[in-house]
């Protein structure tokens, strides 16, 4: 239904906005572009001045700007567009506020945002070659991190052939280590450490010690999913150490975080704990809510194990919150299946059933190999645990190929023993090798 009457601010708006679109009409297309040339420079006065052109190959300082950038990247390509002439350096700065408009997006979580900016950054003419390539990693990651790995994949590998033809030096190892960690997201173990195995060595040759570090993080998981603790440890030793000496504070949230993990499933809950505990009060001090959200999800788990369901269940809701403000939903569904688990240890089970079938779902939606197959085995031990025998042989044995066919023995052995035990609590035939 149309009101028959508005009040008096909304009148005024309503016919301030017909004027203004009206009166912007009128202007020839040269007088746009150079009204939008002023406003461009107005605004920046505004903020003491345009951020100058950053360095790709280290981390985004943050400018006042920031919060307005996707405004004065519209202002700077509408400048050109009507202009009688070029005028120098607007091309520059629509791709200088573009870059600034997904970092802010990004910063803010809302990674679509980030990606329709990076995506426009990396096919933007006036942006130097290593900004492009930047754009196309980035829009790449951030493509897997909300689901879809397949055109991420694609977009990282097109920026890995653009970053070898313009001949940069820094850019194809972090093209590649990015690659072998989304590889090993999507369950690829073998491949995954062959690529990281290929982005250190590139990055030791070059002396990018950050990216090594983070690098050297990526690998260890390869190597604790294969079964060998000991050597895993002493790699996620290695990387903090190599943050620390760089002042990295981001690597060193990642990797300790990683070590956590590695901690935890070798029974030093305590350490683990207080690992997971660092990691947050550094993800935390950097803005990073993205691994925030994993890190809280990794110490809810622990928390779990230990019957301190309470925390747990709390660290867990945290971490599912935050991975669905950030469009996380790789981890939002694994943190999703470790809750379904805690509901069936404290005798919730219809909260329990609905968890496993959300996160499997979810798993199957974004592609999550390994989440799907460990998950399958947990809601196995919770069918046959419940009286489903049949319905539990036919989730383990998919879970359990799975696993095998990723190649990570430690968690299958676990995920066997948990199964054999319940098996033979439950009088049923043990069907763990079947």
């Amino acid at each position: 239904m149309i009101p028959l009457f508005m009040d008096a601010e909304l009148a005024y708006l309503f016919r301030h906005g017909l004027i203004r679109d009206a009166a912007y009409e009128l202007q020839t297309p040269s007088s746009r572009a150079a009204l939008h040339a002023l406003a461009l420079q107005l605004l920046e006065n505004v903020f003491g001045g345009a951020p100058n052109w950053p360095d790709p190959n280290t981390p985004l300082p943050r400018h006042a700007t920031d919060p307005y950038a996707d405004e004065l990247a519209f202002h700077a390509k509408a400048a050109q567009s009507g202009a009688s002439a070029p005028v120098d350096g607007l091309g520059r700065a629509e791709a200088l506020y573009l870059w600034r408009a997904a970092s802010w997006a990004e910063f803010r979580a809302n990674p679509v945002l980030a990606i329709e900016y990076f995506q426009k950054l990396a096919a933007h003419a006036a942006a130097p070659p290593a900004v492009r390539v930047l754009a196309a990693r980035s829009a790449g990651w951030l493509l897997h991190t909300i689901g879809r790995s397949g055109p991420g994949r694609e977009h990282l590998e097109a920026a890995l052939k653009d970053a070898e033809a313009a001949g940069l030096e820094l850019e194809p190892a972090r093209i590649i280590g990015v690659l072998g960690l989304l590889l090993q997201d999507i369950g690829q173990l073998e491949q995954s450490g062959a690529m990281l195995e290929r982005a250190l060595v590139l990055q030791r040759r070059t002396g990018q010690r950050s990216d090594e570090s983070r690098t050297l993080t990526y690998l260890a998981n390869v190597v604790l999913k294969s079964g060998q603790q000991d050597k895993a440890l002493e790699m996620y030793q290695r990387a903090l150490a190599i943050a620390r000496e760089v002042g990295d504070r981001r690597g060193q949230g990642v990797a300790l975080a990683n070590l956590g993990t590695a901690l935890s499933q070798g029974g030093n809950h305590a350490e683990a704990e207080s690992a997971y505990r660092q990691a947050l009060v550094v993800q935390r001090a950097i803005g990073n809510r993205r691994i925030e959200g994993i890190v809280l999800g990794n110490l809810a788990n622990l928390l779990d194990t230990q019957g301190q369901y309470d925390s747990a269940e709390d660290a867990y809701r945290q971490a599912i919150a935050l991975h669905h403000e950030y469009g996380n939903q790789r981890s939002a569904g694994f943190a999703l299946g470790n809750l379904a688990g805690l509901y069936a240890a404290t005798a919730r089970p219809e909260l329990a059933e609905k968890a496993y079938q959300q996160a499997l779902a979810t798993h199957a939606q974004v592609g999550a190999k390994w989440s799907l197959a460990v998950h399958r085995c947990d809601y196995a031990l919770f069918k046959l645990r419940n009286g489903d025998a049949a319905g539990a042989r036919e989730l383990w044995l998919q879970g359990a190929d799975s696993l095998r066919e990723i190649g990570d023995t430690g968690e299958l052995g676990r995920k066997a023993d948990a199964m054999r035990r319940a098996c033979d609590a439950c009088a049923v035939k043990p069907f763990v090798d079947a």
